[in-house]
């Protein structure tokens, strides 16, 4: 009887060692469960925030470039509209001073023709050109005196 109860205590404590042994390898598998969904979540977070990072890089480069690009264009937009005045203006002051240049000479050559002293022809060309104006630009006229 002994042997036999010996034998069934034998039983139990494989049972109960089988139930343990079970139970640990749950437990080990629970474990390791959550430390993959714990490192998963980690790892998803990490590349989440460096995806991010990337995108938000790659969008503030794309507009400092555009921004760049626009300010370069209107710089030579206005350089280019600046030499353009200049040169139109140049052209009209060219033009008005050579029309005050004639007007000047025809008085010369006629007070010429008809003997005038020097003084009396300046005096009529300065009389003429007293009121000339020209290049009345945003209430700038340049007068001849």
């Amino acid at each position: 009887m002994e042997t036999q109860q010996f034998e069934e205590e034998i039983k139990e404590t494989e049972e109960v060692s089988k139930v343990k042994k079970t139970q640990l390898v749950v437990l080990i598998l629970l474990v390791l469960t959550a430390l993959t969904v714990t490192s998963v979540f980690a790892i998803n977070v990490f590349f989440r925030k460096e995806l991010e990072n990337a995108i938000y890089f790659t969008v503030v480069e794309q507009n400092k470039k555009r921004l760049k690009d626009l300010v370069d264009t209107t710089i030579i937009s206005f350089v280019s509209k600046e030499s353009s005045l200049k040169q139109d203006l140049k052209k009209r002051l060219r033009r008005e001073v050579l029309n005050a240049y004639k007007i000047a000479w025809d008085i010369y050559r006629e007070c010429k023709k008809y003997k005038c002293d020097d003084r009396k022809t300046k005096k009529l060309i300065v009389q003429a050109l007293r009121d000339y104006r020209f290049l009345t630009i945003e209430g700038i006229s340049l007068l001849i005196r």
